[in-house]
Protein backbone atom coordinates (compact mmCIF):
# COMPACT_ATOMS: atom_id res chain seq x y z
CA UNK A 1 0.00 0.00 0.00
CA UNK A 2 1.51 3.16 -1.47
CA UNK A 3 1.69 6.49 0.66
CA UNK A 4 -0.39 8.34 -1.13
CA UNK A 5 -3.62 5.35 0.06
CA UNK A 6 -2.58 6.18 3.81
CA UNK A 7 -2.86 9.54 3.22
CA UNK A 8 -6.14 9.24 1.92
CA UNK A 9 -7.35 6.79 4.37
CA UNK A 10 -6.42 9.55 7.19
CA UNK A 11 -8.72 11.76 5.76
CA UNK A 12 -11.25 9.61 5.23
CA UNK A 13 -10.73 7.85 9.12
CA UNK A 14 -10.60 11.28 10.39
CA UNK A 15 -7.37 10.61 11.58
CA UNK A 16 -4.32 13.10 12.80
CA UNK A 17 -1.48 10.81 11.54
CA UNK A 18 -1.16 8.52 8.36
CA UNK A 19 -1.76 4.97 9.30
CA UNK A 20 1.27 3.11 9.43
CA UNK A 21 1.41 -0.08 7.24
CA UNK A 22 2.13 -3.29 9.57
CA UNK A 23 1.89 -6.03 6.84
CA UNK A 24 -0.23 -7.75 3.94
CA UNK A 25 -3.40 -9.98 5.31
CA UNK A 26 -3.73 -12.91 3.19
CA UNK A 27 -6.87 -11.86 1.31
CA UNK A 28 -8.41 -14.24 -0.86
CA UNK A 29 -8.68 -14.09 -4.77
CA UNK A 30 -10.69 -10.77 -4.97
CA UNK A 31 -8.87 -8.27 -2.42
CA UNK A 32 -5.95 -7.09 -1.30
CA UNK A 33 -6.21 -6.95 2.35
CA UNK A 34 -3.35 -4.67 4.97
CA UNK A 35 -3.24 -4.63 8.54
CA UNK A 36 -2.79 -1.24 9.85
CA UNK A 37 -1.65 0.79 13.06
CA UNK A 38 -3.62 4.13 13.12
CA UNK A 39 -4.56 6.78 15.79
CA UNK A 40 -7.74 4.30 16.44
CA UNK A 41 -5.77 1.53 16.66
CA UNK A 42 -5.12 -1.42 14.58
CA UNK A 43 -7.19 -1.79 11.47
CA UNK A 44 -8.05 -4.17 8.51
CA UNK A 45 -8.40 -2.71 5.36
CA UNK A 46 -9.82 -4.27 2.28
CA UNK A 47 -8.91 -2.94 -1.50
CA UNK A 48 -10.04 -3.97 -5.06
CA UNK A 49 -10.65 -2.23 -8.26
CA UNK A 50 -13.87 -0.61 -8.09
CA UNK A 51 -13.94 -1.10 -12.20
CA UNK A 52 -13.87 -4.45 -11.96
CA UNK A 53 -16.32 -4.80 -8.86
CA UNK A 54 -18.31 -2.02 -8.65
CA UNK A 55 -19.66 -0.92 -5.00
CA UNK A 56 -18.27 -4.12 -4.08
CA UNK A 57 -17.32 -2.63 -0.91
CA UNK A 58 -20.09 -0.32 -0.08
CA UNK A 59 -22.33 -3.12 -0.13
CA UNK A 60 -20.24 -5.21 2.45
CA UNK A 61 -20.04 -2.31 4.74
CA UNK A 62 -24.04 -2.08 4.51
CA UNK A 63 -24.30 -5.84 4.72
CA UNK A 64 -21.89 -5.96 8.28
CA UNK A 65 -23.89 -2.27 9.18
CA UNK A 66 -27.29 -4.14 8.79
CA UNK A 67 -26.21 -7.46 10.83
CA UNK A 68 -24.53 -5.39 13.44
CA UNK A 69 -27.83 -3.60 14.45
CA UNK A 70 -30.22 -6.48 13.90
CA UNK A 71 -28.43 -9.48 15.53
CA UNK A 72 -26.37 -10.88 18.27
CA UNK A 73 -24.42 -12.42 16.58
CA UNK A 74 -21.23 -10.76 15.87
CA UNK A 75 -19.72 -9.31 12.56
CA UNK A 76 -16.77 -7.50 11.48
CA UNK A 77 -16.92 -3.64 12.86
CA UNK A 78 -16.98 -1.72 9.28
CA UNK A 79 -15.64 2.04 9.71
CA UNK A 80 -15.42 3.70 6.68
CA UNK A 81 -16.24 2.78 3.22
CA UNK A 82 -14.63 4.77 0.11
CA UNK A 83 -13.09 4.94 -3.18
CA UNK A 84 -10.51 7.44 -4.30
CA UNK A 85 -8.96 6.88 -8.63
CA UNK A 86 -9.25 3.07 -9.43
CA UNK A 87 -9.46 1.91 -5.95
CA UNK A 88 -12.34 1.05 -3.41
CA UNK A 89 -11.67 0.32 -0.04
CA UNK A 90 -13.28 -0.91 3.48
CA UNK A 91 -11.83 0.11 6.50
CA UNK A 92 -12.61 -2.41 9.63
CA UNK A 93 -11.99 -2.85 13.13
CA UNK A 94 -9.03 -5.59 14.05
CA UNK A 95 -9.81 -8.21 16.25
CA UNK A 96 -7.60 -10.63 17.28
CA UNK A 97 -8.16 -14.79 16.56
CA UNK A 98 -8.13 -16.67 19.21
CA UNK A 99 -9.05 -20.99 19.82
CA UNK A 100 -11.97 -22.59 18.67
CA UNK A 101 -14.09 -24.71 21.41
CA UNK A 102 -16.78 -26.37 22.23
CA UNK A 103 -18.40 -23.14 23.63
CA UNK A 104 -17.27 -20.90 20.68
CA UNK A 105 -19.06 -23.85 18.26
CA UNK A 106 -22.70 -23.74 20.54
CA UNK A 107 -22.31 -19.77 20.68
CA UNK A 108 -22.07 -20.09 17.05
CA UNK A 109 -25.09 -22.36 16.16
CA UNK A 110 -27.00 -20.44 19.01
CA UNK A 111 -26.54 -17.34 17.46
CA UNK A 112 -27.03 -18.03 13.68
CA UNK A 113 -30.74 -19.94 14.62
CA UNK A 114 -31.49 -16.55 16.12
CA UNK A 115 -30.16 -14.24 13.26
CA UNK A 116 -32.37 -16.87 11.37
CA UNK A 117 -35.56 -15.73 13.19
CA UNK A 118 -34.79 -11.87 11.66
CA UNK A 119 -37.59 -11.95 8.79
CA UNK A 120 -39.09 -10.32 5.92
CA UNK A 121 -42.42 -10.18 4.09
CA UNK A 122 -39.87 -10.68 0.93
CA UNK A 123 -37.20 -13.24 -0.14
CA UNK A 124 -34.13 -10.93 -1.59
CA UNK A 125 -32.72 -7.94 -0.20
CA UNK A 126 -32.42 -4.07 -1.57
CA UNK A 127 -29.87 -4.33 -3.68
CA UNK A 128 -28.04 -7.00 -5.57
CA UNK A 129 -24.49 -7.81 -4.27
CA UNK A 130 -21.66 -10.06 -4.99
CA UNK A 131 -21.07 -14.30 -4.08
CA UNK A 132 -17.35 -14.00 -4.51
CA UNK A 133 -16.55 -12.19 -7.27
CA UNK A 134 -19.52 -13.13 -9.08
CA UNK A 135 -23.20 -10.87 -9.29
CA UNK A 136 -25.86 -11.90 -6.87
CA UNK A 137 -29.47 -11.01 -7.75
CA UNK A 138 -31.67 -10.32 -4.93
CA UNK A 139 -34.90 -9.11 -6.45
CA UNK A 140 -37.81 -9.73 -4.43
CA UNK A 141 -39.97 -12.15 -4.75
CA UNK A 142 -42.78 -14.02 -2.42
CA UNK A 143 -41.76 -17.56 -3.11
CA UNK A 144 -38.80 -19.23 -2.40
CA UNK A 145 -38.90 -21.72 -5.29
CA UNK A 146 -38.95 -18.78 -7.71
CA UNK A 147 -36.45 -16.99 -5.98
CA UNK A 148 -33.77 -19.33 -5.81
CA UNK A 149 -34.83 -20.74 -9.26
CA UNK A 150 -34.57 -17.42 -10.83
CA UNK A 151 -32.38 -15.46 -9.06
CA UNK A 152 -29.70 -18.05 -8.00
CA UNK A 153 -29.30 -21.56 -9.86
CA UNK A 154 -30.79 -20.80 -13.48
CA UNK A 155 -28.33 -17.55 -13.96
CA UNK A 156 -25.63 -19.26 -12.60
CA UNK A 157 -25.87 -22.48 -14.90
CA UNK A 158 -26.54 -20.71 -17.92
CA UNK A 159 -23.49 -18.50 -17.16
CA UNK A 160 -21.64 -21.61 -17.29
CA UNK A 161 -22.95 -23.36 -20.21
CA UNK A 162 -22.00 -20.18 -21.78
CA UNK A 163 -18.53 -19.79 -20.64
CA UNK A 164 -18.45 -23.88 -21.89
CA UNK A 165 -17.63 -25.19 -18.60
CA UNK A 166 -21.82 -27.04 -18.52
CA UNK A 167 -22.92 -29.23 -21.09
CA UNK A 168 -26.22 -28.63 -22.29
CA UNK A 169 -27.41 -31.70 -20.87
CA UNK A 170 -26.79 -30.61 -17.15
CA UNK A 171 -28.49 -27.09 -18.23
CA UNK A 172 -31.44 -28.79 -19.22
CA UNK A 173 -31.52 -31.15 -16.33
CA UNK A 174 -31.03 -27.92 -13.89
CA UNK A 175 -33.88 -26.56 -15.51
CA UNK A 176 -36.02 -29.60 -14.95
CA UNK A 177 -34.79 -29.32 -11.27
CA UNK A 178 -35.75 -25.59 -10.64
CA UNK A 179 -39.69 -26.91 -11.59
CA UNK A 180 -39.75 -29.20 -8.48
CA UNK A 181 -38.05 -26.80 -6.09
CA UNK A 182 -42.01 -25.85 -4.81
CA UNK A 183 -42.37 -29.64 -3.57
CA UNK A 184 -39.27 -30.12 -2.05
CA UNK A 185 -38.68 -27.04 0.11
CA UNK A 186 -40.96 -26.82 3.00
CA UNK A 187 -42.66 -23.16 3.07
CA UNK A 188 -40.84 -21.02 5.70
CA UNK A 189 -40.80 -17.05 6.38
CA UNK A 190 -37.36 -15.66 4.47
CA UNK A 191 -34.55 -16.00 6.97
CA UNK A 192 -31.61 -13.19 7.26
CA UNK A 193 -28.74 -14.98 5.94
CA UNK A 194 -25.62 -14.65 6.05
CA UNK A 195 -25.54 -15.84 1.65
CA UNK A 196 -21.99 -17.18 2.20
CA UNK A 197 -21.26 -19.19 5.53
CA UNK A 198 -18.44 -21.50 5.03
CA UNK A 199 -15.10 -22.21 7.60
CA UNK A 200 -13.30 -19.33 5.74
CA UNK A 201 -15.72 -16.88 6.66
CA UNK A 202 -15.57 -16.83 10.45
CA UNK A 203 -13.01 -16.81 13.28
CA UNK A 204 -13.19 -17.07 16.85
CA UNK A 205 -11.77 -14.58 18.35
CA UNK A 206 -9.46 -14.05 21.16
CA UNK A 207 -12.15 -13.16 24.22
CA UNK A 208 -13.52 -16.66 22.74
CA UNK A 209 -17.18 -15.40 20.75
CA UNK A 210 -17.57 -16.06 17.19
CA UNK A 211 -16.81 -13.65 14.55
CA UNK A 212 -18.25 -13.52 11.17
CA UNK A 213 -17.38 -11.44 7.62
CA UNK A 214 -17.76 -11.28 4.12
CA UNK A 215 -21.30 -11.74 3.82
CA UNK A 216 -23.18 -12.15 0.66
CA UNK A 217 -26.61 -11.00 2.49
CA UNK A 218 -30.07 -11.67 1.55
CA UNK A 219 -33.08 -13.04 2.87
CA UNK A 220 -33.63 -16.38 1.90
CA UNK A 221 -34.10 -19.78 3.01
CA UNK A 222 -32.92 -20.69 6.15
CA UNK A 223 -31.42 -23.98 4.84
CA UNK A 224 -28.95 -22.50 2.49
CA UNK A 225 -27.06 -20.98 5.21
CA UNK A 226 -27.13 -24.63 7.10
CA UNK A 227 -25.89 -26.14 3.83
CA UNK A 228 -23.02 -23.98 3.31
CA UNK A 229 -21.98 -24.74 6.95
CA UNK A 230 -21.68 -28.71 5.91
CA UNK A 231 -20.19 -28.42 2.37
CA UNK A 232 -16.71 -27.39 3.17
CA UNK A 233 -15.81 -28.25 6.75
CA UNK A 234 -15.09 -25.84 9.92
CA UNK A 235 -18.17 -26.62 11.92
CA UNK A 236 -18.54 -28.89 14.56
CA UNK A 237 -21.62 -31.20 15.17
CA UNK A 238 -21.92 -28.65 18.46
CA UNK A 239 -22.68 -25.91 16.51
CA UNK A 240 -25.27 -27.99 14.46
CA UNK A 241 -26.81 -29.04 17.80
CA UNK A 242 -27.08 -26.11 19.73
CA UNK A 243 -28.78 -24.54 15.88
CA UNK A 244 -31.00 -27.48 16.59
CA UNK A 245 -32.10 -26.90 20.25
CA UNK A 246 -32.82 -23.22 18.99
CA UNK A 247 -34.25 -23.02 16.07
CA UNK A 248 -34.97 -26.73 14.62
CA UNK A 249 -35.08 -27.62 11.39
CA UNK A 250 -37.95 -28.93 9.34
CA UNK A 251 -37.44 -32.76 8.94
CA UNK A 252 -35.70 -33.98 6.30
CA UNK A 253 -33.40 -31.20 5.67
CA UNK A 254 -30.57 -33.57 5.15
CA UNK A 255 -32.43 -34.38 2.55
CA UNK A 256 -32.15 -30.93 0.96
CA UNK A 257 -28.84 -30.04 1.99
CA UNK A 258 -27.76 -30.99 -1.59
CA UNK A 259 -30.02 -29.09 -3.23
CA UNK A 260 -28.98 -26.20 -1.28
CA UNK A 261 -25.77 -26.77 -1.82
CA UNK A 262 -26.28 -26.73 -5.82
CA UNK A 263 -25.34 -23.11 -5.71
CA UNK A 264 -22.68 -22.91 -3.96
CA UNK A 265 -21.45 -25.59 -6.41
CA UNK A 266 -22.41 -23.55 -9.50
CA UNK A 267 -20.44 -20.89 -7.78
CA UNK A 268 -16.93 -22.48 -7.86
CA UNK A 269 -18.31 -24.10 -10.78
CA UNK A 270 -17.91 -20.97 -12.86
CA UNK A 271 -15.17 -19.04 -10.57
CA UNK A 272 -12.62 -22.30 -10.52
CA UNK A 273 -13.16 -24.49 -13.25
CA UNK A 274 -14.79 -27.97 -14.11
CA UNK A 275 -13.24 -29.78 -11.40
CA UNK A 276 -17.04 -28.76 -9.47
CA UNK A 277 -18.66 -30.16 -12.54
CA UNK A 278 -19.15 -34.12 -10.78
CA UNK A 279 -20.56 -32.31 -7.57
CA UNK A 280 -23.08 -30.59 -9.57
CA UNK A 281 -24.03 -33.59 -11.63
CA UNK A 282 -24.44 -36.00 -8.74
CA UNK A 283 -26.78 -33.54 -7.15
CA UNK A 284 -28.82 -33.61 -9.96
CA UNK A 285 -28.40 -37.79 -10.48
CA UNK A 286 -30.32 -38.00 -6.92
CA UNK A 287 -32.88 -35.80 -7.74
Amino acid sequence: MHACELEILKDKLGCIHAPKLIHRLAGGDINDVFLLESDLGKLVVKRNLQEVFPEMLAKEMRALQFFRAHVKLNYAQPIVSCSEGNFQYLVLAYAEKGSNSVAAQRDLGRFLAQQHQVSNKYFGWDEDNYIGSLNQINDWHSDWSIFYAENRIIPLAILAYDNNKMPRFVLKRIELLCQRFKEIFPVEAPALLHGDLWGGNYFIQSNGTPLLYDPAVYFGHREMDIAMTQLFGGFSDDFLAAYHAFYPLEKSWRERIKICQLYPLLVHLNLFGSSYLNGVVEILHKY
